[in-house]
């Protein structure tokens, strides 16, 4: 297994495949280009009827700068989170209070134009 300084996951839209194509590159620690490619992801009958995580070596392992490039490069190929639905809610609420809050300081502003209108009328007629 390779220590590399950086891994960048490159993702790729396939529209015959109805999916992503999903491209690991990495770096050496001293490296400026990438060296290595990751070969496609094989699987092996496991052994048993339930899978135990603590008998198996993970398919691969990310550091976190690494896992956040992986999840921009999904982001950036059109994947969205299942809970987004949620989070665009959260979105549309705070822009409904943001026009409600405009709505509120419009009606403030014409009633202070008004005050300071009838205060220059009341200060007019009294210079009279």
């Amino acid at each position: 297994m390779y220590d590399f300084h950086e891994i960048r996951a490159y993702v790729q839209r396939n529209f015959q495949f109805d999916g992503y194509d999903f491209y690991l590159f990495g770096w050496e620690w001293r490296a400026l280009d990438a060296k290595y490619v990751a070969d496609p992801v094989t699987f092996q009958e496991m052994p048993g009827d339930m899978p135990d995580s603590r008998n198996f070596q993970p398919a691969f392992m990310l550091r976190e700068e690494s896992a956040q490039r992986l999840m921009d490069g999904l982001w950036d190929a059109g994947v969205r989170p299942t809970h987004s639905q949620h989070v665009s809610e959260i979105i549309q609420a705070k822009d409904e209070h943001i026009k409600d809050q405009r709505s509120v300081i419009d009606r403030l502003l014409i009633l202070w134009s008004q005050l300071v209108k009838n205060d220059e009328n009341g200060q007019a007629q009294g210079a009279q």
